[in-house]
């Protein structure tokens, strides 16, 4: 219950920025944000890959643009220079997070999604020994459709195959077809689905 709050808290200190990221400005995106997160129970997708299975290709290549690993405090001194960011870029300070990627343009931070390793507090996943949860992933909206997405999915797998992940997962909104694609397009498959109303939720078992 405590981890609902933070989350729904945390979810209203950065309304503006994630309504316009996520549904759109104005009115409009406002009133499908209270629809979806309050009036709606929400169907979400799990993908997953066996790493195994997944061709080694090459590192991040998307002209113009840099793959990295964040740390916190790295994070967090572009955060406290940047305004109108998303929620998603906060996840470590609502959930206990295991690390952070992203996509650098010029020194700012495009793209951004979280890890969750065995025993993490996914919202959505009970994560079990080698596997790894990629979270709260966002394209912030002026780099989108530039196949960002893909190419960073193929350099996390990449990595984590050399960390003694073997299996990868990730929660996608039913409704977001651009991001399912994503995550078909790397190679991932729907293995479950989950139901939600608001902040609340079951949690299914991610094993390898």
């Amino acid at each position: 219950m405590r981890n609902v709050w933070r989350r729904v808290v945390h979810s209203l200190g950065h309304l503006g920025e994630s309504v316009r990221s996520q549904y759109g400005g104005g009115l409009r995106g406002y009133c499908k944000f209270v629809y979806y997160s309050c009036l709606r129970v929400n169907r979400f997708c799990v993908y997953a890959v066996h790493l195994a299975d997944i061709g080694k290709d090459g590192a991040f290549s998307v002209n113009g643009y840099e793959f990295a690993e964040l740390h916190p405090d790295e994070l967090d001194v572009y955060r406290s220079a940047t305004q109108g960011l998303p929620k998603e870029f906060y996840t470590d300070r609502m959930h206990e997070v295991s690390g952070c990627h992203a996509v650098l343009k010029n020194g700012e931070i495009v793209y951004l999604h979280w890890l969750y390793y065995e025993g993490g507090h996914s919202r959505f996943l009970r994560i079990g020994s080698r596997v790894a949860e990629i979270g709260y992933i966002v394209t912030l909206p002026e780099h989108r459709r530039k196949g960002i997405c893909s190419a960073a999915l193929a350099e996390a797998f990449r990595r984590l195959r050399g960390l003694g992940v073997e299996k990868v997962c990730t929660v996608v909104h039913w409704d977001n077809v651009a991001s399912r694609k994503a995550m078909q397009h790397s190679g991932m498959v729907e293995e479950a689905q989950v139901l939600a109303l608001g902040p609340f939720n079951m949690r299914t078992r991610a094993e390898v």
